[in-house]
């Protein structure tokens, strides 16, 4: 998806002004996001709790079979 927006010189819209910016100490940057319209399409992150606290993670991989 993303090599199709390069390859015609569009870029996605900018991220939603209300979304999550860090998880835990790691600070998150546009293109990446954890809510839904705050990401480029594949760069969707999620944050969760551990046992050394929140920590981002990339989302876990859907089967297309």
């Amino acid at each position: 998806q993303l090599a199709v927006l390069l390859a015609v010189g569009a870029s996605p819209p900018p991220p939603r002004s209300n979304c999550s910016t860090a998880c835990g100490d790691v600070k998150i940057s546009y293109p990446f996001g954890f809510e839904a319209g705050c990401s480029w399409p594949g760069f969707e992150l999620v944050c969760r709790d551990t046992i050394e606290g929140k920590k981002p993670f990339l989302p876990p991989v859907t089967s297309l079979c």
